[in-house]
């Protein structure tokens, strides 16, 4: 005998006496490779008529995770696309897709399963209140950075214990799986999220992902505010050892930092990019930078995210942009940002306390964190002097690329990615951690005379020392292709308009090439009037030309 774990069946079955339970079998609680083991034989069966490649196979049956359901309507799928010899194409939108496509009209049994399903937990003689709290659950669960266990989700909701919210989620555990072990909550496909996220299909029940974001980050904001320690929150007793020299500080972060609010830390800034604009979340956000920096720079220094601390916070900054924040607000933030990152990069971030020992004292006067925090501390050292008085700011970070000499390198626009050539490679870096995240290495990319990043950070154009220019896709299998035909050599120096369009070549001979990324057959139109080699290029914001 077998069923969904519907409530009423998985509530008698919880209640059986010990040692009369070993009949019963969770198939979300077994091992997942034992469960992928059986979808796999099933499909090889189901399909046994058709041929498929390993690396076709590998991907549907990653697809399809551990639910059965999906495992035998996309069997369903694959026969009736081979039944009209669209099998290819059928393939290649499967392997695509999370979900299983479906003809408009069609009849998706996933999709009826899951109405199904949900119509039962918000059926209509069931209390408001109680419906109103699974929705909110369920969203947040949708929406959540990364999984959740129950107490957490208590607490980002706003629910009494975990052990509520596991109740009101009996409904959905045919949807939603609760780890036994760790109380982690996730869908059981990536299939549902995709559902729950489309108004067509899901209808009634549909996630509004940036009103939900919105209510998260109001939470998250919420949670750090509350926080009962608003300065030295694991109470170190000194700011001398390094913290990997503290004595149980292990034990100090669990007692001192919960996990909502380590996940508050963390996710913040990610909630409030997704979210609508809400001119509560402004306030919410400028009560943060201003009174709660510091406290927070403090956790994510103790739980070892630092290295993320910079992207958090610069997230942040491109919201208060984008939302058009007070000028106040927005120049404190800026500030936050370089505070923050001068931490992370510089050796100092090895001991938290040397936020307020170092960091803060040190930060010159007039600036908006030094006015929002110093009047709040005491007992600080005060440094003064000429030499105080005539600084500039350090360098946020040094970065040792290349034992040579750099001669040109390239930042995309938010930021976050920089190129960079090495003695015989190119390489993508993270400008938070410093740390190369791509590297191209190949006859092509020996002694490169100059690089350049495109503004999305997607493409990275290159003269190579033979003179000729190169795109390297990083989005296309990072492939790499001559820029201009036929081999044109020549090439003095490389430029990407502000949109990504368009490349912008400079030759030795006085001309410019433009070409054109973005169409399917790409096009390259020459320019001509100048008769000087070209040792620099740019392109104005409206494309429409180019200077050197």
């Amino acid at each position: 005998m077998s069923s969904r774990p519907e409530k009423e069946i998985a509530d008698r079955l919880a209640g059986r006496l010990a040692g009369q339970d070993e009949a019963r079998l969770v198939l979300h609680n077994l091992n997942p490779v034992d469960v992928r083991s059986d979808i796999e034989a099933y499909m090889r069966a189901e399909l046994t008529d058709i041929s498929l490649t390993d690396g076709q196979w590998q991907s549907i049956i990653d697809r399809c995770g551990s639910l059965f359901i999906y495992a035998s309507t996309t069997c369903r799928y694959i026969k009736q696309a081979h039944e009209m010899e669209t099998l290819e194409v059928a393939l290649s939108v499967i392997m695509s897709s999370s979900s299983i496509p479906i003809d408009e009209g069609d009849d998706n049994p996933i999709d009826h399963l899951y109405m199904t399903i949900l119509r039962m937990a918000f059926k209509p003689g069931a209390n408001q209140g109680s419906k109103k709290k699974i929705k909110d659950i369920l969203d947040t669960v949708i929406c959540a950075m990364e999984p959740m266990t129950l107490s957490i989700l208590a607490s980002v909701v706003g629910l009494k214990s975990g052990r509520q919210v596991d109740k009101l989620l009996m409904p959905l555990r045919s949807v939603v799986n609760v780890a036994k072990e760790t109380g982690l909550v996730t869908t059981l496909h990536a299939s549902f999220p995709d559902f729950m996220l489309s108004p067509n299909r899901s209808g009634d029940f549909y996630c509004q992902p940036q009103r939900r974001h919105a209510i998260m980050a109001e939470a998250c904001l919420g949670l750090i505010d509350g926080a009962q320690s608003s300065f030295n929150i694991c109470a170190l007793p000194s700011s001398y050892p390094l913290d990997s020299e503290v004595e149980n500080l292990d034990m100090r972060v669990s007692k001192s930092i919960p996990g909502d609010l380590i996940y508050a830390c963390r996710h913040w800034s990610a909630h409030l990019d997704h979210s609508e604009h809400q001119i509560a979340l402004a306030k919410l956000v400028g009560r943060f930078f201003s009174s709660r920096l510091l406290l927070w720079m403090e956790i994510i220094n103790l739980t070892k995210y630092m290295r993320h601390g910079t992207s958090i916070i610069q997230t942040a900054e491109k919201w208060c942009g984008e939302s058009n924040a007070p000028e106040e607000l927005t120049r404190l933030v800026r500030d936050a940002s370089q505070f923050v990152s001068v931490y992370a990069n510089h050796p100092v971030s090895q001991s938290t306390p040397h936020i307020y020992v170092s960091m803060l004292p040190f930060w010159p006067w007039s600036r908006p964190v030094s006015v929002a925090y110093t009047p709040r501390t005491s007992g600080l050292v005060q440094p003064a002097g000429t030499a105080i008085d005539r600084r500039q700011l350090a360098l946020i970070a040094t970065w040792k690329v290349s034992a040579t000499g750099v001669w040109s390198f390239g930042l995309s626009a938010d930021g976050t990615r920089l190129a960079a050539p090495t003695e015989n490679s190119i390489d993508v870096y993270s400008t938070t951690t410093g740390e190369s995240v791509l590297s191209l290495t190949d006859e092509r990319t020996r002694g490169v005379l100059r690089v350049t990043i495109s503004p999305d950070g997607t493409r990275v154009a290159f003269v190579g020392n033979d003179k000729i220019a190169y795109l390297w896709d990083i989005t296309n299998k990072g492939k790499v292709s001559q820029l201009l035909p036929h081999g044109t050599s020549g090439v003095e120096s490389i430029a990407f308009c502000p949109d990504g369009s368009h490349v912008a070549c400079g030759m030795d001979n006085g001309d410019i090439y433009m070409r054109e990324l973005q169409q399917q057959v790409s096009s390259v139109v020459l320019l001509r009037g100048h008769t000087d080699r070209q040792g620099c290029s740019s392109v104005e914001r409206a494309n429409r030309s180019a200077g050197w």
